[in-house]
């Protein structure tokens, strides 16, 4: 049998999104409310236990998309 390489979405939790982010958690919930967090929420799982999560190729571009402070980079 052959290994494949999956390409699919990987689902990033709150707390794992608010490690990538620097931000609390509390953050990161008060933003989804209010639609200040531009990385779409998905909702994961059955019935009253569904979590939020995300699409980690969301959060990627999303960061990308973060300007770049001069202070950091090498010229």
């Amino acid at each position: 049998m052959e290994a494949t390489n999956y390409q699919g979405p990987v689902l990033v939790s709150v707390n794992e999104l608010s490690k990538i982010l620097g931000m609390a958690r509390q953050t990161i919930y008060n933003q989804l409310s209010t639609g200040e967090l531009p990385i779409v929420p998905k909702r994961w799982g059955r019935g009253k236990r569904k979590k939020v999560v995300f699409d980690s190729r969301d959060v990627q571009a999303y960061i990308d998309g973060l300007p770049i402070d001069d202070r950091f980079t090498d010229t």
